[in-house]
């Protein structure tokens, strides 16, 4: 039987079936040194379909073999830039990070949904970046975004979407944008207040943030009293 055919389909040229478990342990070394795990699954896959192509193969699985290979190559892509964005900012490289942070937004945009909590966090450090090097323009786009993935996720009055108004509310201080900064603290700092897992912790930095707030508008009296509020929370 002329086995370069099946089913009247010329098959694509591909190494023989009993070689792969050792080509794909090979191509994981090489590209993605910490991937043996999801290599040794990924090895599994491809042997099988590799296997069953011998009789069934076409070009459709050919191509599903690729696209394997390229989904398990962008998955390790996304933890690589991860890795290098927070040595980048432990290193005060926030510059050098932005970039990379964005590459990888493309990636999570494909990888999550708009109700993932996980694309909220990555949105949100994304904008903490923008803050880091004072673009305060894309630092408030990200961190809007990353509001509405929370909202969409848990709701408005949820500690994890609080924390992100908290942290908008700060980029607005930073602006002197003093009237959005105070409502945004005073909203976070009604659903911290609320929240007992941190044991009010959240609650004490945002209260301690609205007491500067306060100070550098002159009214000391409020200032006083939102810094004495951060000390027993």
């Amino acid at each position: 039987m002329d086995m370069t055919k099946v089913d009247g389909y010329k098959r694509v040229p591909f190494p023989p079936a009993k070689i792969i478990p050792f080509i794909i342990p090979v191509y994981y070394t090489i590209l993605f040194p910490n991937g043996w795990v999801d290599g040794c699954y990924f090895c599994y896959i491809v042997s099988i379909i590799r296997i069953l192509g011998t009789y069934f193969m076409k070009k459709t699985l050919t191509l599903l073999t690729l696209l394997l290979l390229c989904a398990c190559g962008g998955e390790h892509r996304f933890d690589k830039i991860n890795k290098e964005i927070e040595h980048l900012r432990k290193t005060d490289q926030h510059y050098k990070a932005i970039p990379l942070a964005l590459e990888g937004l493309d990636i999570a945009l494909t990888k999550y949904t708009s109700t993932d909590e996980n694309l909220a966090i990555y949105l949100d450090n994304l904008a903490a970046l923008y803050a880091e090097v004072g673009n305060f323009a894309q630092a408030e786009r990200y961190f809007s975004q990353a509001i509405e993935v929370w909202q969409n996720a848990l709701g408005d009055n949820h500690p994890k979407t609080a924390l992100t108004y908290a942290n908008l509310a700060n980029l607005y201080l930073k602006a002197g944008k003093y009237t959005e900064s105070e409502n945004l603290f005073k909203f976070a700092l009604s659903v911290q207040e609320k929240d007992d897992t941190d044991k009010g912790k959240q609650a004490a930095i945002t209260s301690n943030n609205l007491a500067r707030l306060y100070k550098i508008k002159g009214n000391t009296k409020t200032a006083s009293f939102y810094f004495e509020k951060s000390l027993k929370l």
